[in-house]
């Protein structure tokens, strides 16, 4: 193969090496960029799940505090289940009652029988009248958890609606971070290839120089070695001729300047 071939193939050789070197190039860019973005929705994502943990933890202790508050509605309605079968049904008349015999017995003088007949019946009133109390505080009380009940709920309603936001927010990323890591994966194995094309690319690239190199100094060396044995020849058929001249010399023939230049260049006898 001529020179000028051999020049032109590892030319193409070494252009081609270079676009799969620009083509690698674009990859990695490419590649560096998705990373950066499989980074970033890591990261947002790690901050949701964050959150949600977080608001967990708080719609946790406040369900704690709903069990407790339940526990006492329960031990609280057991209460006044027994206050209520223990009480009269007329609590405002026997109140009534109970306060009209009490000052009954503060102003006026009361023989023995009335004292002892009022006394009982005082006693059977406040009985009454305690149980009826009993009752209405502990329904007040149980009002009054119901409502704290309905607060804490509603606060725990709050932070689990909270938390299923920032539980679909987390599985976007997720989603995102699943998308990008699949991008990279259809990447990365023409990467390779490309990778794998340079390193072909350039071994070929470098056996055609080698080749091409080899050849040129062979043809140069071919080339130099032509040159002088062409001198040599020259040389030779150039002293013939001074010789021959300084021969026609002697015998008497006059030389031209060129015929005396080749004597002293070439050394006649």
């Amino acid at each position: 193969m001529a020179l000028e071939d051999l020049k032109k193939q590892r030319d193409e050789l070494n252009t081609k090496t270079r676009e799969l070197v620009e083509d690698s190039r674009e990859s990695t860019q490419r590649v560096k960029k998705l990373r950066n973005e499989l980074r970033d929705a890591k990261k947002k994502r790690d901050e949701e799940n964050k959150q949600v943990q977080e608001l967990k933890k708080k719609r946790d202790e406040v369900n704690h505090k709903i069990k407790v508050k339940v526990d006492e509605l329960n031990q609280l309605q057991d209460g006044i289940e027994d206050a209520k079968k223990s009480m009269g049904t007329g609590f405002k008349e026997a109140k009534k009652q109970l306060e009209r015999l009490e000052w009954q017995v503060q102003t006026q003088v009361l023989n023995v029988k009335q004292e002892e007949k009022i006394a009982r019946k005082i006693e059977e009133l406040e009985t009454e009248v305690g149980s009826s109390e009993e009752f209405f505080e502990k329904r007040k009380g149980f009002r009054n958890i119901v409502k704290g009940l309905d607060a804490l709920r509603k606060e725990a309603q709050g932070y689990h609606e909270q938390m299923l936001q920032h539980a679909k927010a987390s599985e976007t990323f997720h989603d995102s971070v699943q998308d990008v890591y699949k991008k990279i994966k259809a990447i990365e194995p023409d990467h390779k290839v490309i990778s794998d094309r340079i390193r072909d690319a350039k071994k070929q690239a470098d056996t055609a120089h080698k080749y091409f190199v080899t050849e040129y100094e062979k043809v140069k060396g071919e080339r130099v070695a032509a040159r002088e044995q062409s001198h040599k020849e020259r040389v030779t058929e150039m002293r013939k001729k001074a010789d021959q001249l300084m021969a026609e010399f002697k015998t008497g023939r006059k030389l031209t300047t060129d015929e005396l230049q080749i004597i002293a260049g070439y050394g006649g006898d």
